[in-house]
């Protein structure tokens, strides 16, 4: 699946392709597995650069990065909190609540 890339001010979900570890040291320590790989766009507004103070995990801006569902909730409150206008894509098939993935 071809998911386009995220803008300024948004986030993509996307599922991960095969099992992979936590993007987190201690989530990987303990062999805990991605839920969800977040896409990060350009946390700023446009116009401004990467240095500057409201910009938001430049170095992650493009990246996509594996993550839990404990490291992926944390990461959402903090990036609603300092971008307000942040647009979250969940572009996962069916895009199920993370809460809810494994359980019976």
């Amino acid at each position: 699946m071809n998911v386009a890339e995220p803008g300024y001010d948004e986030i993509v979900l996307t599922a991960p392709p095969s099992p992979q570890l936590c993007n987190s040291r201690s989530c990987a320590v303990r062999g805990m597995l991605a839920d969800v790989i977040v896409v990060y766009g350009i946390l700023t507004g446009p116009g401004f650069r990467m240095n500057d103070r409201g910009a938001l995990w430049p170095r992650s801006w493009g990246c996509r990065v594996p993550m839990c569902s404990g490291c992926w909730d944390l990461t959402r409150q903090v990036a609603v909190e300092y971008r307000p206008g942040l647009v979250i894509r969940d572009t996962r098939v069916p895009a199920a609540p993370l809460a809810a993935r494994g359980k019976a």
